[in-house]
């Protein structure tokens, strides 16, 4: 099974500035992260301190910011408190967000693992 995609709209609370891209589905991590760039782009506040441990045992640092993410593919999505840090991206591969099991659960989202 490869790595799987989808095509997302992120933006401020206000919805006053917001980007499209590419975010990456995991269904290994509990809660979505975004960038530090992407949160700058669309002028999403930060708050609080992020804290958790990836896959691959790695502690992540950052911050928190409410967002509203939209699944382009699929026309569902809404706000959602989100950990803000540059840790698990990979410049080169130009992904910005995951989509953890948070987002997921909270739009009833069903994954055909099959195709």
């Amino acid at each position: 099974m490869g790595l799987i995609y989808r095509p997302i709209r992120i933006s401020s609370l206000d919805e006053k500035n917001s980007k499209n891209t590419v975010a990456l589905v995991d269904t290994g991590c509990d809660e979505s992260v975004i960038s530090e760039r992407i949160a700058r782009k669309i002028d999403a506040g930060l708050y609080g301190i992020f804290k958790t441990v990836s896959a691959s045992q790695h502690e992540m640092t950052g911050s928190y910011a409410d967002v509203i993410l939209y699944d382009l593919a699929d026309e569902i999505g809404g706000q959602i408190t989100v950990g803000v840090s540059d840790e698990p991206f990979d410049v080169d591969e130009g992904i910005e967000v995951i989509l953890g099991v948070d987002f997921l659960q909270e739009n009833s989202v069903k994954l055909d693992l099959r195709k």
